[in-house]
């Protein structure tokens, strides 16, 4: 279970990079990682759609803890 939390994060990184790089605006992205991650728990057998949110906001302050530890 642990691995399915871990790859879910990446790919909610991930995804919503590419989405960001599409031209959605940056205010936008946390709502479209909290979809992600919930629509990841559809996928992933052994994710619940909690784990899945949960995966998705630490995503999301991966990328803003980074981001702030950059400037």
């Amino acid at each position: 279970m642990e691995t399915s939390i871990a790859l879910a994060t990446g790919l909610v990184l991930g995804l919503c990079q590419v989405i960001k790089t599409a031209g959605l605006n940056t205010k936008w992205i946390p709502l479209c990682g909290v979809v992600i991650g919930a629509g990841l728990s559809f996928m992933l057998p052994d994710l619940s759609m909690v784990l899945g949110i949960m995966a998705a906001l630490s995503a999301m302050g991966l990328y803003s803890g980074t981001k702030a530890t950059a400037k």
